[in-house]
């Protein structure tokens, strides 16, 4: 169902939680997106889609106070701080639960992660993103199956392999895609 629709809309890029973030539920959906897009490139799949997605670009928000998180990207939010708090503050469930929970001022720490961030680009105030990575290798080189030496390398490793290794379809894509060049 999700594949069908990342096949529709042909989005840019996706943002979704990190897989190490502290809500289960967060967690649950970093992998539906994650797997969803990578699900959405393969040819057949699901069996009633007669198309298939580039792959879309995944991208991790930061982690609650940005603990274990090493952002790649950066965006400048130091036009919208107040607004993104003022927006924050309306999700007054969240804020109470942290507060109560866990004795935190959850705008005052989205301040304050959002300021860190920034000084880490050279920003007044910014939100840090990394993209996602599979086996080592960062997820935008699956654009390799989109050459169409890359494509049918794959698909011939996809016939002729019975143990299921997605890395041997990797790496053929990849290897025809670089002597295509």
């Amino acid at each position: 169902m999700y594949t069908v629709l990342v096949v529709s809309t042909h989005p840019d890029f996706i943002i979704t939680h990190d897989p190490n973030d502290y809500m289960p539920d967060h967690v649950a959906t970093s992998r539906l997106v994650f797997d969803t897009c990578f699900a959405a490139t393969v040819p057949g799949y699901p069996a009633e889609s007669t198309k298939r997605a580039r792959l879309v670009p995944v991208y991790y928000m930061d982690t609650l106070a940005g603990v274990n998180f090493n952002p790649t990207e950066y965006v400048d939010v130091s036009e919208y701080i107040d607004t993104k708090l003022d927006m924050l503050r309306c999700h007054a469930s969240q804020i109470v639960w942290m507060r109560d929970h866990d004795h935190i001022d959850f705008p005052d720490m989205v301040r304050t992660c959002c300021r860190y961030r920034g000084y880490q680009c050279g920003a007044d105030y910014a939100e840090g993103f990394r993209q996602a990575i599979a086996a080592g290798i960062r997820k935008i080189n699956y654009y390799s199956y989109m050459s169409k030496a890359g494509y049918e390398a794959a698909k011939a490793v996809i016939e002729s392999n019975t143990n299921g290794y997605l890395h041997d379809v990797e790496f053929a894509a990849m290897k025809a895609m670089v002597e295509e060049m």
